[in-house]
């Protein structure tokens, strides 16, 4: 809970996350060049996995213990997190940024706040949608499509498949964002180091029956740009970002942090200017703002229900 008005510093935190997370996109958009989706997740999240293990550690925190009265409850939903929560969506993100710029994929996957609003209603008892969010959800689904083009959206070429791959990436993120409720009150590093271990096994076996990294490592065609991609992917992008996510929710709270979802697709098109010399067309602006404006409706009409509650 929230026990201060947000201060200089919080906001510092919270556009440095942005920044973090935004970069994400940009740094995959560098690693599939020489190395294979599969396996670039996968080095990723074993990277991420070991030095988030490290840090708990070093604090004293342990991983979730597989003994005891609701250990394999817990384990279950610890295994739908690191699948729905990274496994699955990196994989669709970064499969899907073999053509899809990254600043475009940033703005597929800003929906995902909004299809979590849908999913809580028609799987939770006490969030359901009202014409707020309803309308918010609207605008959302309004700025995909027009990112789309109606002329393309229901084209099954190759470049809308990998479209609808990384809209996916971010129903995936809307899944595990009810998940996680179930993973509150743990150790929150030993918690998170251990989805991401568990979906770091989950890689491993389709990385190597499916991509051969270890005869790709022998052809020697992977560039430096791509391993240094992948390991600032792991280590600063899961297993940092997810430190200073930690920092923001201690010092102000997951509400706090949620205004997150407006400033990562801004930084993603910054960083594919910066270093892909990406320039989106102007329609990605104009779904990048319906989809902005879709949230900041869904959260007035959120806030509104809390203040007359409390009234």
């Amino acid at each position: 809970m929230q026990s201060s008005p947000p201060a200089f510093a919080d906001y510092g935190l919270l556009i440095g996350l942005s920044a973090i997370f935004g970069a994400a996109f940009m740094l995959n958009g560098l690693a599939v060049q020489t190395v294979p989706p599969l396996t670039a997740v996968c080095v990723r999240l074993g990277l991420a996995a070991l030095f988030l293990y490290f840090v708990a550690k070093m604090a004293g925190k342990k991983m979730p213990s597989v003994r005891g009265v609701g250990a394999g409850r817990l384990w279950l939903f610890i295994f739908a997190s690191a699948v729905m929560g990274n496994a699955l969506p990196f994989f669709l993100i970064t499969w899907g940024q073999q053509s899809v710029d990254a600043g475009l994929a940033a703005i597929l996957t800003s929906i995902s706040p909004l299809l979590t609003l849908l999913l809580a209603h028609w799987l939770t008892l006490d969030e359901k949608l009202d014409r707020y969010k309803l309308i918010g959800v609207l605008f959302g689904f309004a700025g995909i499509i027009n990112l789309f083009g109606f002329d393309k959206l229901l084209s099954l070429g190759d470049e809308a498949l990998r479209q609808y791959a990384i809209v996916g990436a971010a129903f995936c993120y809307a899944v595990n964002a009810l998940i996680v409720k179930q993973l509150t009150g743990l150790p929150r590093y030993g918690t998170v180091a251990a989805v991401l271990f568990v979906a770091f096994l989950v890689m491993v076996p389709f990385s190597l029956i499916l991509d051969g990294p270890i005869a790709l490592i022998n052809s020697g065609n992977i560039s430096t740009v791509s391993i240094v991609a992948i390991v600032l992917l792991g280590v600063f992008a899961s297993a940092g970002g997810n430190l200073l996510r930690f920092k923001i929710v201690e010092r102000q709270g997951a509400s706090f942090l949620s205004q997150l979802n407006y400033f990562v697709p801004f930084f993603a098109l910054f960083w594919a200017f910066i270093i892909l010399s990406e320039v989106p067309p102007i329609t990605a602006y104009v779904s990048l703002a319906m989809i902005l404006i879709g949230m900041a409706i869904a959260r007035f009409g959120a806030k509104r229900i809390v203040t007359s509650g409390a009234a």
